[in-house]
């Protein structure tokens, strides 16, 4: 529960500060950095929330399945940084479709909830199989 509480007071921090500083440094490029950071904020959270699952699951310890989960390591980092490029990849590819989905915005939901539930599909499995390989998890 500490560490929850920890990252959610950084973020709250990190967040407030982005949101008053950049927009009277920057007024376009503050938007797209207060995106780019809640989507980093974002797949943190995922990554921990699957990782408790993941050890609590297999320990049926509570407060070790938050140790675990908090624990960095290479391989968990790697996995962010794809996860991450991965996400930008589809953004950069459904940009130019924008305009078209300007005339059918019930056309962009559905389609942007099927890339987002295939999303979290492929990343929880490849998750876990980054968790199975990781050492701390055995």
């Amino acid at each position: 529960l500490v560490p929850m509480v920890v990252f959610f007071i950084l973020y709250l921090i990190l967040r407030i500060g982005i949101n008053v500083i950049l927009p009277i440094i920057f007024n376009n490029a503050a938007i797209i950095l207060i995106q780019l950071f809640n989507l980093l904020i974002m797949l943190l959270l995922f990554n921990v929330v699957i990782s408790l699952y993941y050890n609590f699951g297999r320990e049926q310890k509570i407060m070790n399945s938050f140790g675990k989960a908090f624990t960095p390591s290479k391989e968990k980092f790697m996995a962010f940084v794809l996860q991450y490029g991965v996400v930008l990849i589809i953004s950069f590819l459904l940009y130019p479709l924008r305009d078209y989905f300007f005339l059918y915005p019930t056309r962009q939901m559905v389609i942007e909830v099927i890339i987002l539930f295939a999303f979290l599909t492929w990343m929880r499995f490849y998750l876990l199989d980054v968790y199975q390989s990781i050492k701390v998890h055995n």
